[in-house]
């Protein structure tokens, strides 16, 4: 009798225990592929869940579909509708209310393989210095037919494994590899400052993967494909190559970039950014500006994006304008108003170098261009003078009979 009480009430605590995932499914405009989104999550071999599925104003039969799931599924499919459309899912208002201790990222137009949660719970409760944890992909097309590699003009998402030091390399040299609707994050990271930053529309992952980095999270990539992205034909996926979307990006990389400057961890910035080394003293304790200048410095001599050298350069203007941070500059590196000229020069930062060597370039060719066309046409001239000659005419039966001569003959 005891040990049957002690059953029923372990029973009764798991019942009432917070689920231990929150599945928070973004949604907009998807309804042809909504269903395959939300049975993929429901057919999980890992049940202990919760999903918030928050709908951006969708105009088509998004919402009702969700509203169906919710009648359903009373208590564990709560769906919320924002009253007009605001660019995303905005988790920064229910975030306090999430339950449970992990994170799923779903999007409404992809889709997940049946043991994606297990694999990634039993990774992150392996690996409590793991923040993160991702899966590889399996690209998709509109019917939902696998793409092959060689059919994909996109970041592949292969796993990739780092420490968080080359992770936070990696991200600022060569940009995003870290698939969104993959990801199963630990809810706390999400309180970090700049995780939920406002404003970003195609890199608010990226930006929250370089929070994580600067902050010495870990991060993993497990190499099965358990996340199947939909890649549209119409080019109408967020982070698609469009002329919109890279401008946008181009003035996002500016916002992200910030991320950097919030590491507080000298030894980390060493292992990430070699390059800080000598601005940094081999000594002792760095403080706020210490760290920005030495970063500054090693963004505005690597190969990153503009908006990143762009950012390092803000924060060495900010610098030399305030009078105490200015005289120490100058003080222990000798670096003033006309280092930081010289280090605008080198860092060209919008490309006006680029654009005026690719202006010399293209003059060079349509000079070429109109070189070859002179040249032609003085050709063409001569030979209408010569086609046009009394010499010419006078030898046409000449020619003729020759080229009857050459003609092979029958048998």
């Amino acid at each position: 009798m005891q040990r049957l009480l002690a059953a029923r009430d372990e029973t009764a605590q798991r019942r009432a225990a917070p689920p231990r995932v929150t599945v928070w499914l973004s949604c907009y405009n998807h309804a042809p592929y909504l269903r395959r989104a939300v049975d993929s999550i429901l057919a999980q071999t890992f049940q202990d869940y919760v999903v918030y599925a928050v709908d951006d104003c969708s105009q088509d039969d998004s919402w009702p579909i969700l509203q169906e799931y919710a009648q359903r599924l009373p208590g564990r499919f709560l769906p919320f509708r924002h009253r007009r459309n605001r660019g995303g899912s905005h988790m920064e208002d229910l975030l306090e209310q999430l339950p449970g201790e992990y994170i799923a990222i779903a999007h409404s137009d992809d889709a997940w393989a049946p043991r994606k949660l297990e694999k990634q719970v039993e990774y992150l409760d392996a690996h409590p210095d793991t923040g993160a944890c991702f899966t590889a992909v399996q690209f998709i097309d509109d019917s939902g037919l696998p793409l092959a590699a060689q059919e994909v003009a996109y970041e592949p998402f292969l796993p990739e494994h780092h420490s968080p030091a080359g992770w936070l390399r990696r991200l600022t040299l060569q940009g995003n590899c870290l698939c969104h609707p993959s990801a199963l994050v630990r809810k706390r990271l999400y309180r970090l400052p700049g995780a939920l930053a406002r404003g970003l529309y195609s890199l608010p992952d990226y930006h929250r993967w370089l929070v994580l980095a600067a902050q010495g999270q870990g991060m993993a990539v497990l190499p099965e494909p358990l996340t199947y992205f939909r890649l549209h034909a119409d080019g109408s996926n967020m982070s698609a190559d469009t002329p919109a979307v890279r401008r946008r990006i181009a003035g996002e990389d500016l916002l992200a970039a910030q991320a950097l400057f919030d590491l507080e961890d000298t030894a980390l910035l060493r292992r990430a950014f070699p390059e800080a080394e000598p601005w940094l003293p081999r000594r002792g304790p760095v403080g706020e500006d210490g760290r920005t200048f030495a970063l500054a410095k090693a963004l505005l001599a690597l190969e990153c994006p503009a908006g990143f050298r762009a950012e390092a350069a803000r924060r060495l203007y900010g610098l030399l304008n305030r009078p105490a941070a200015a005289a120490w500059l100058q003080r222990r590196f000798g670096y003033d108003d006309l280092a930081f000229q010289e280090d605008l020069v080198r860092a060209d930062l919008f490309g006006t170098g680029c654009r005026q060597q690719l202006a010399e370039q293209l003059a060079a060719a349509q000079a070429g261009l109109a070189q070859q066309a002179a040249r032609a046409a003085a050709a063409e001239q001569a030979l209408q003078a010569v086609l046009q000659s009394r010499c010419w005419r006078a030898t046409a039966p000449l020619r003729a009979a020759a080229s009857r001569l050459r003609r092979p003959r029958g048998r």
